[in-house]
C-alpha cells in the first residue's frame, strides 16, 4: 500500500504481513519515499503499523521543539514553533538536542531494520521550519550521518495526517 502527502512529494509504502488470522496486532514493513529514495533500505516485517503511524501523527499533534539545552546538559523543550531557518544543521549538534525548534518525528519501533547487507539500520527524522518550506533531516544509521529533504511547508504533517492508525482504518484499506 502506498500513502502520500496532499502534494505527492513524500509517501509511505507499507505492507501488512499477516502471523495468524485472529492475531491481534497488525506487523508490517514500512519505507518512507521521497527525492527517489527509500528509507529504511532494508525490509523487516516486524514494525507494528499503527504503533508507527500513530507516534508520527502525535509528534504533530503535542510538538515539544528543542530548546536548547539547560545547564547540566540536558534538553529543553518548547510548544513555540519558531522557524529553524536556513542554518547550517551538524550532525553532531541533531543528536543531542542543542539545535533549538528541532521537532524529533515520533517513529516508534522503526529501530529495527537491517539492510540489504545485514547492518542494522536505526531510521530517526526530525523536522525544522523556514519560512514557507520545511526541513526534513533523517539518518538510517544510528545517526552516523543525517541527510536533508526539503518540502513546501505542511507536506509531512499532510502524510502523516493520511495514515492509518486504527484497526478500523486498515480494514478499510481491506489489509486485515
Amino acid at each position: 500500500m502506498k500513502i502520500s502527502s496532499e502534494n505527492g512529494l513524500i509517501s509511505v509504502i507499507f505492507e501488512h504481513v499477516p502471523y495468524e488470522a485472529d492475531y491481534p496486532w497488525i506487523y508490517g514493513s514500512i519505507q518512507f519515499c521521497f527525492n527517489g529514495i527509500c528509507v529504511p533500505n532494508g525490509r523487516v516485517d516486524n514494525h507494528t503499523l499503527p504503533v508507527v503511524f500513530l507516534h508520527l501523527v502525535r509528534s504533530f499533534d503535542d510538538p515539544y521543539y528543542w530548546n536548547g539545552l539547560d545547564e547540566d546538559g540536558a534538553p529543553l523543550y518548547t510548544r513555540k514553533q519558531v522557524d529553524l531557518g536556513d542554518m547550517v544543521v551538524e550532525l553532531r549538534h541533531l543528536d543531542y538536542g542543542d539545535i533549538q525548534n528541532i521537532l524529533e518525528l515520533g517513529l516508534a519501533d522503526m529501530e529495527q531494520s537491517m539492510d540489504v547487507d545485514g547492518n542494522r539500520e536505526v531510521l530517526r527524522m526530525w523536522l525544522g521550519y523556514n519560512g514557507k518550506f520545511e526541513r526534513l533531516f533523517y539518518s538510517t544509521d544510528d545517526v552516523k550521518t543525517i541527510h536533508e529533504a526539503v518540502f513546501p511547508r505542511g507536506t509531512v504533517e499532510s502524510l502523516a495526517r493520511r495514515l492509518p492508525i486504527q484497526r478500523s482504518d486498515f480494514e478499510k484499506l481491506g489489509m486485515v
